[in-house]
């Protein structure tokens, strides 16, 4: 029986089992490592980003705030009052045919 293959033992199986185990228990804790550092790691540079986008708003909030008090003292004090004819177009028909041919003759309505 020069073809026929020995039998693998009770206790080789047992090893080859345990080594199985051990392999894929190694593998998985190597996994789980890796993926906490790189998830740290893109959690710090997100709130990098977040941070430097801060600091930006702020910058620009306060741009506005310095422009809006330097120009405040060269415009008049008081607003004249709101006149909501003078804000509407004269002729109702003459603004409609300014903006589109189809508004002006009710087409698309």
């Amino acid at each position: 029986m020069a073809g026929a293959r020995a039998q693998p033992s009770v206790g080789g199986r047992r090893r080859f089992l345990l080594l199985s185990l051990i392999m894929v228990a190694a593998c998985l804790l190597a996994v789980g490592v890796v993926t906490t550092v790189l998830y740290r790691h893109e959690l710090d540079e997100h709130r990098e980003h977040l941070q430097h986008s801060a600091r930006s708003q702020a910058r620009l909030v306060d741009a506005i705030a310095r422009f809006d008090r330097e120009t405040a003292t060269r415009l008049p004090q008081t607003d004249p009052p709101y006149d909501p004819a003078k804000s509407a177009p004269k002729n109702n028909f003459a603004f409609r045919l300014s903006s589109t041919p189809q508004a002006a003759f009710g087409f698309g309505r």
